[in-house]
């Protein structure tokens, strides 16, 4: 989102070159993935296949005491996102993070596919309505996987026997919340989209109650 919504301002602030086609490059922010440290006490349990942090920290003796159960190949983790077996998995003194870096793309590449989708070439109107439309997509998107954790979130709650269940607007203020406090690099713009993605929230949550409601009446 961050890097859709850079794009589309820069592709507006250059219009008089974007509509006569001439090419220019085009610098954005992007998270890229590294592996950074941790306290040789507080090891990570890491993912080889899809080069992800599924624990941190992670209790050392109770991941090895769920690889010494005879029926461990057979095991996967539940937090992996592709649900790898234990075997995929290792406590390390590293773990993965995120850092922004610079992206450097020409017009060219940016355009090329949406260009392609259109069969023709697209004014710098339409290119940013282009960019709009794939970021509202991927808002789609995001807001339908937090639908997703937070209804497993609640229900392992209601296992627990613990109350006080979430709804999606209040798990993307408690994702900014952290974001305030941890202040990472590039926390500013990921501040920005959630905003965006917690208007959207709420509004879905708004339509998604009237509907209920409605459905009460009736009855």
């Amino acid at each position: 989102m961050e890097k859709s919504r850079k794009t589309e301002e820069i592709i507006v602030l250059n219009k008089d070159l974007v509509n006569p086609n001439k090419d220019f490059e085009i610098t954005v922010k992007v998270p890229k993935k590294i592996k950074v440290g941790v306290n040789r006490f507080q090891t990570a349990l890491n993912c080889s296949n899809c080069e992800v942090t599924c624990h941190y920290p992670c209790n050392l003796s109770l991941w090895t005491g769920i690889l010494s159960l005879k029926s461990s190949d057979s095991l996967s983790c539940k937090v992996c996102p592709g649900k790898c077996a234990t075997d995929d998995h290792s406590n390390e003194l590293t773990r993965w993070d995120y850092v922004q870096e610079d992206e450097t793309r020409t017009l060219y590449d940016i355009r090329k596919k949406y260009d392609e989708a259109m069969e023709k070439m697209l004014n710098a109107e339409e290119l940013k309505n282009a960019l709009q439309g794939e970021a509202e997509q991927l808002k789609f998107d995001i807001i339908k996987a937090m639908d997703q954790i937070t209804h497993i979130s609640n229900l392992l709650k209601k296992i627990a026997l613990r109350g006080d269940p979430l709804t999606t607007p209040e798990y993307i203020n408690l994702i900014i919340e952290k974001e305030r406090k941890e202040k990472k690099p590039g926390h500013e713009e990921r501040i920005k989209s959630l905003g965006e993605l917690l208007k959207k929230a709420r509004l879905t949550r708004n339509v998604t109650d009237g509907g209920d409601l409605a459905k009460q009446l009736i009855k």
